[in-house]
């Protein structure tokens, strides 16, 4: 089993600890300035093994596996791993509310971040690498497709629980509208916060087991020659595109012998150092992504740094 930490994956659900072991959560980098920061109750551990390495207070992020993370020399670092599953609350928010797939998702729309599309899942490392899950849970792939089809990013909140953005398109029943009636006001302001940011509605997904540990593959390297299995795939893939007459036979297996591509280090790209060097509150909202971005990444990780 390979720990996504290993790759240098950076996400999680985001928190601030300040001088004075206040933990606070905001939903995303300037609500703050606007009244929306809510004080966490219950995570004076946290905030206290926070102090003992960070005194001056920091920006953290907690996994579902209960690792608390930081952004340190220009690299994640793990701060602690907690035993448990987190119990700290904030008010008003339920944060581990009892919802089915398919229920608005009332509370802080904020975890790990991975994406989804074509039945593969996958994350991104911290300079922008792809590692894909080796082994994504039958249901996980089942709501993905139906709630997600057109693909993009979910999160998993430290409690396990799954939770996406949907388009706005009819896959959800009427009822939606009485569930939204029953929210409280700033439950109602998160969801407004997310609509006017992304016109998209946050919905649950499902739990993950309280025992699923995430395995990933290797960051791809694109300096390393091309292997015969992908060859015969991108062919495979091609003969989909063939009149039947010119199908390609299984029994060929093409030359490996492929011109190696020089990649240029010249490409401007915002440095890790850059993307995290205020970590105070990281805003993944800032790369809003699905159908769009997960898109437009392609391209970016062709010119992604190589090796670890």
């Amino acid at each position: 089993m390979v720990n996504p930490l290993e790759y240098g994956y950076y996400s999680g659900f985001k928190l601030h600890v300040n001088s004075k072991g206040v933990v606070t959560w905001q939903p995303n980098r300037y609500a703050g300035n606007h009244g929306a920061r809510y004080e966490v109750k219950g995570a004076e551990t946290i905030s206290k093994k926070v102090l003992a390495v960070k005194p001056k207070g920091s920006g953290i992020r907690i996994t579902s596996n209960g690792e608390v993370l930081n952004w340190t020399e220009g690299k994640p670092q793990v701060l602690f791993t907690q035993k448990s599953v987190p119990d700290f609350e904030m008010p008003p928010f339920n944060l581990r509310p009892d919802l089915v797939p398919g229920n608005i998702w009332p509370g802080p729309y904020d975890g790990e971040r991975h994406h989804y599309f074509n039945d593969k899942i996958w994350l991104r490392t911290s300079d922008r690498r792809r590692c894909y899950w080796t082994n994504p849970p039958e249901f996980l792939l089942t709501v993905l497709e139906k709630y997600k089809h057109e693909g993009g990013h979910f999160l998993i909140t430290p409690w396990n629980d799954v939770i996406a953005l949907i388009q706005p398109m009819p896959r959800l029943p009427p009822k939606i509208q009485k569930e939204f009636d029953k929210l409280s006001k700033d439950e109602m302001r998160l969801l407004i916060l997310k609509k006017e940011s992304t016109s998209m509605l946050p919905i649950y997904l499902g739990k993950l087991e309280d025992d699923f540990q995430l395995e990933v593959s290797p960051p791809e390297d694109f300096t390393k020659p091309l292997t015969d299995s992908q060859l015969l795939e991108m062919k495979s893939f091609l003969s989909q595109f063939m009149s039947p007459q010119s199908t390609f036979s299984q029994q060929e297996t093409p030359s490996t012998e492929v011109e190696k591509t020089v990649i240029s280090d010249d490409y401007e790209q915002e440095s890790v150092e850059e993307a995290f060097s205020d970590d105070e509150f990281l805003d993944d909202d800032d790369f809003e992504d699905d159908v769009m971005e997960f898109l437009n990444e392609d391209v970016s990780d062709l010119y992604a740094p190589g090796g670890e």
